[in-house]
């Protein structure tokens, strides 16, 4: 069986589950508990299957949502980086620019 590439294994993943937000992660993952709590009071093989969908499902969104927020902040780091490096540089030269006669 051939490894997947980084890029073939995040466009399955996007194919499966598109760009979830946490909040919807949750709320499948709260959906899944709330079948889970059904199939233990009234024990049936569907109930089982349907809360073990669920969990899944809401489970691998919560992971691809925190990794795109990982992703985002590490980014937003990065640039901010470099902002920093090159932004007193650029101030300085202004105001040695207005202050100069």
């Amino acid at each position: 069986m051939s490894e997947r590439t980084p890029e073939e294994h995040r466009t399955l993943v996007r194919s499966l589950f598109g760009r979830p937000g946490v909040a919807i992660s949750c709320l499948w993952l709260g959906v899944g508990l709330a079948w889970l709590g059904l199939a233990i009071a009234e024990p049936s093989a569907f109930r089982y299957f349907v809360a073990a969908l669920w969990l899944i499902m809401g489970g691998g969104m919560l992971v691809v949502a925190l990794n795109d927020r990982a992703e985002r902040n590490r980014q937003r780091t990065s640039s901010g980086l470099a902002r920093a490096a090159s932004g007193p540089l650029s101030d300085r030269s202004e105001h040695s620019d207005r202050n100069a006669p």
